[in-house]
């Protein structure tokens, strides 16, 4: 299973210009100088809700190992000309970094499906993170899999991983959206009961938010 890298920023003093200038300076400084240390990173994206001015950078890696020699390489660029080129800007840069494997139905060929369809696409992206029992892993992403039948044409499941650091029993669902929010109102018509009860059986907790690519995405 393929590793997942999160990376999330959040900025201080946070206005829209700090954060144009903390985007601009990434996408030309730390996007390339990742990709030359071996980093795949396949998207960024700021959050349209939650805390405002504030982004997620994933990357991918063939194991843990490629991870390990990747950020090694990048953190020897530490200095004038690489890395430091963030630290002129005049805010103060929280990073987050966590990991996580990928979920067995979150295939390469799903993933190439999803940057295909990027192309001079304007996308809506939806984040889902469920929390379940560590044990419980397992089961809710076969669940998860089995709902594909039921999604729309006009949305596409990008990815899903579940995570190894930080809180354990947590799965991220990554979508892309053609036609804007979904509604998530009350509506009628719903898929059939028997996969959705036994899901949310498991599910202590599922959290949306919405993206919108950022400029250096390559996922759009």
């Amino acid at each position: 299973m393929t590793l997942i890298v999160e990376i999330r920023h959040r900025i201080s003093p946070a206005t829209p210009k700090t954060y144009e200038d903390f985007v601009l300076r990434y996408a030309d400084t730390v996007v390339p100088l990742m990709e030359e240390c071996g980093w795949d990173v396949i998207g960024g994206w700021m959050w349209a809700t939650g805390s405002l001015f504030s982004d997620l950078v994933l990357a991918q890696f063939e194991s843990m190992a490629a991870y390990e020699e990747a950020a090694t390489r990048l953190a020897s660029h530490a200095g004038p000309g690489g890395l430091d080129r963030l630290t002129d800007l005049d805010t103060q840069i929280q990073q987050q970094v966590d990991l996580a494997t990928t979920s067995s139905f979150a295939t390469p060929e799903r993933l190439e499906a999803a940057f295909d369809r990027s192309a001079g696409a304007s996308r809506t992206f939806t984040y889902a993170r469920l929390k379940t029992a560590p044990e419980n892993v397992d089961r809710v992403t076969r669940l998860v899999e089995q709902t594909l039948t039921h999604v729309p044409p006009t949305t596409q499941l990008i990815t899903s991983y579940a995570s190894l650091t930080g809180s354990r029993g947590e799965i991220v669902d990554l979508w892309a959206r053609d036609e804007g929010v979904p509604n998530f109102g009350f509506q009628t018509g719903s898929p059939p009961d028997s996969i959705y009860e036994e899901l949310y059986s498991l599910v202590e907790e599922e959290t949306i938010h919405y993206m919108n690519a950022l400029p250096y995405s390559r996922l759009r």
